[in-house]
């Protein structure tokens, strides 16, 4: 695992972790780019991530690079400006993240495809509400052209679903009708939540959401709640999804 550093919000600087596969000579891998929640930046590093992933690549014969940006500054923020950061995150994706690890990083370009069909965004809690954002947000503004191959939510937040933040805006999407992942034909979006998660209804009613307007999703439940035992098993079983369907 690395660190790597990156211009964000008004040229700040900060900064993100990397995984890359050890055995990559001559290969091409898919990219996950993994977001965090709200309540710290290196989330899923300090919950074993690295030891997670060696794990899956042994059970399902999967690697991928995987890219853990820290979307907050310094995660010490107040509420306000936390939401302003996921909200613009896909800005910091798609025109300094992406290029950079997919074009212009020796270190990972040469091992990725680089390409929409090779990759893949994922997140829990506020980092799956953006992720399903960035999503939405590429399709809907560059003329329905796709971004990611596959897109998982664990226990996405309620604010994109029920397009209620009145303590930042009136909502993520200006539009209900704009609940869309990408091409249904190409894409695959899966939404998770634990069985004693207070979210569950907020992930049902996206799911809800994205079949009312034709965008077929999976939808998985796991064991405890709005914790990191759940997140965890959340996100092993997206895994062993991908393993068969990648």
């Amino acid at each position: 695992m690395y660190d790597y550093e990156f211009n964000a919000e008004s040229n700040t600087v900060q900064t993100g972790s990397i995984i890359i596969p050890n055995n990559k000579e001559g290969k091409k891998f898919h990219v996950m780019y993994l977001l965090h929640g709200m309540g710290n930046n290196r989330e899923w590093q300090n919950h074993g991530i690295l030891s997670m992933m060696e794990e899956d690549a042994q059970r399902n014969g999967k690697q991928y690079i995987i890219i853990l940006p820290n979307i907050m500054e310094t995660g010490k923020e107040d509420f306000d400006t936390k939401m302003r950061y996921f909200r613009n995150f896909h800005k910091i994706l798609m025109d300094v993240l992406i290029p950079y690890f997919e074009g212009s990083n020796d270190a990972t370009s040469n091992f990725a495809y680089g390409d929409w069909s090779h990759r893949i965004i994922a997140g829990l809690s506020l980092g799956a509400m953006t992720s399903l954002y960035c999503a939405c947000k590429v399709y809907c503004d560059s003329n329905k052209t796709d971004a990611f191959s596959f897109v998982a939510a664990y226990a996405p937040s309620e604010f994109l679903a029920n397009g209620i933040l009145k303590t930042v805006d009136k909502g993520w999407l200006s539009n209900k009708i704009y609940v869309v992942t990408g091409d249904k034909s190409k894409n695959r979006t899966w939404l998770s939540c634990g069985l004693e998660d207070s979210l569950k209804y907020y992930t049902m009613s996206y799911f809800n959401l994205l079949h009312a307007h034709g965008t077929v999703a999976n939808y998985n439940w796991s064991e405890n709640g709005h914790d990191w035992n759940s997140f965890l098993k959340q996100h092993r079983m997206f895994l062993d999804y991908l393993a068969k369907n990648i």
